[in-house]
C-alpha cells in the first residue's frame, strides 16, 4: 500500500534540464505538466461550469493555469490611498463592455482536449444553460508547456463591442520588486525580479506579441497569500469596432518564471525561457498547418514532433510563422 512505500522524487530524478513531462487525464480533463528548468508544476483544468458571478468559484476552478510555486491571488485591489486598479485577474482574461463599464470573468470551461502536446479548450463569459452559444462571448484557447512555463495562442469569439481585453500573470509578491520592460517590434515583455516572505529569489516574465497592445503591472494590497503586497503583470486590448473583421482576433502571450538571477532575460538568457523553445518551424506544406518542434515533451531530448495547433484556429498559421522570427529578435537584444 502506497501509506508504506518509501517516499521518492518520482520522474524528478529522471528530468534533465530543458524537459517538460506532462500527464493528460481525459476523463477529469486535468492537465499537468512538471518542468525541470524551474521546478514547478503547472495545473490546468478544463471541465469547469459556475454561476455567473460566482467569483470564489471562478478563482478556485477556473483560473487558466495554477502553479505550485504562485499560489492564486484574488482579484486585485489598490492599497490606502492608490487609485483604483483596471479590471483583471491573475490567470484570466476579463472582458470589459466599454459602453456599460460592466467586467467580467469566464464561468465556464469546456475541453477539446490535448493533442501534441497543445491543449485545447473554449471559455465562454456569462454562460448558463439552455443559452445559444452564439449569443455568448468567447474565447477559444490554445496553451502549451515550454521549459519555464506556458505559452498561449487564443482567439477571440467577441461579438459585443467595444470591449476591453485583459490577461493577468500570476500574482507576484512584492517586498520591494525590480520591474523591467523590454521592447522589440511588436513583442513587449515585463520581467519581475523579487522574493517571496522567506527570502527565496522569484523571478517572472510575461511577454506579448500578436493582437495584444501593452502590458502594464497592477500593484495590489491584501490579495496574495504570501505577501500583503503584490503585483500583477497585465496585458491590455481592445476591440473596438462592431461587425469589423480587421481587427486581430489571434492573441499570444506567454509567462515564464525561475529562481537564478540568469534564469529569465537580461542575464544571458532568453526571454522565451531558453533556446530548445524557439522551435516552432514549418513542417511540410505550411497550409496544413503542421510544425516542427526540438523540445522533448516527455523527457526525451530533442524529440521532434508536429504542433497541429490550426485545426481550431482558422488563421493561426500566420501568426506562428510571425512569432519565429520576432524570438529571434528578441533573443539578440537580451542574450
Amino acid at each position: 500500500p502506497f501509506w508504506t512505500v518509501r517516499e521518492n522524487e518520482g520522474e524528478w530524478a529522471e528530468m534533465h534540464a530543458g524537459d517538460v513531462r506532462e500527464t493528460v487525464l481525459d476523463g477529469p480533463a486535468l492537465i499537468v505538466t512538471d518542468h525541470a528548468d524551474n521546478g514547478e508544476t503547472i495545473l490546468r483544468t478544463a471541465k469547469v461550469v459556475k454561476a455567473p458571478g460566482d467569483t470564489h468559484g471562478i478563482w478556485n476552478y477556473g483560473k487558466l493555469c495554477y502553479n505550485t510555486k504562485y499560489p492564486w491571488e484574488s482579484t486585485p485591489q489598490a492599497g490606502p490611498g492608490e487609485n483604483t486598479v483596471e479590471a483583471a485577474e491573475s490567470q484570466q482574461y476579463v472582458l470589459t463592455d466599454l459602453l456599460s463599464g460592466q467586467a467580467e470573468c469566464g464561468n465556464a470551461l469546456f475541453y477539446a482536449g490535448s493533442r501534441d502536446g497543445v491543449l485545447y479548450r473554449r471559455q465562454y463569459f456569462g454562460y448558463r444553460p439552455g443559452k445559444e452559444c452564439h449569443w455568448l462571448q468567447a474565447i477559444d484557447l490554445a496553451d502549451l508547456p515550454v521549459s519555464r512555463g506556458i505559452l498561449r495562442i487564443d482567439k477571440m469569439r467577441l461579438f459585443k463591442r467595444p470591449t476591453r481585453i485583459t490577461l493577468g500573470s500570476y500574482g507576484f509578491p512584492d517586498h520591494g520588486t525590480e520591474i523591467r520592460t523590454i521592447r522589440q517590434g511588436q513583442a513587449q515583455a515585463v520581467v519581475l525580479s523579487g522574493h517571496d516572505a522567506c527570502g527565496r529569489p522569484r523571478r517572472l516574465a510575461m511577454t506579448v506579441w500578436d493582437g495584444w497592445q501593452d502590458l502594464i503591472c497592477l500593484h495590489s494590497h491584501g490579495t496574495n497569500p504570501d505577501s500583503p503586497d503584490s503585483i500583477v503583470v497585465c496585458a491590455r486590448a481592445a476591440m473596438m469596432r462592431q461587425y469589423d473583421a480587421s481587427e486581430p482576433y489571434i492573441y499570444i502571450s506567454q509567462v515564464i518564471t525561475g529562481e537564478e538571477e540568469d534564469a529569465l532575460p537580461g542575464k544571458g538568457s532568453a526571454l522565451y525561457g531558453s533556446r530548445q523553445d524557439r522551435r516552432l518551424r514549418p513542417c511540410g506544406d505550411p497550409a496544413q498547418g503542421r510544425y516542427e518542434a526540438d523540445r522533448g515533451l516527455r523527457g526525451d531530448r530533442g524529440t521532434t514532433y508536429a504542433v497541429d495547433s490550426v485545426r481550431l484556429f482558422v488563421d493561426v498559421v500566420g501568426a506562428i510563422l510571425g512569432v519565429d522570427d520576432r524570438l529571434a529578435g528578441i533573443e539578440t537584444v537580451v542574450a
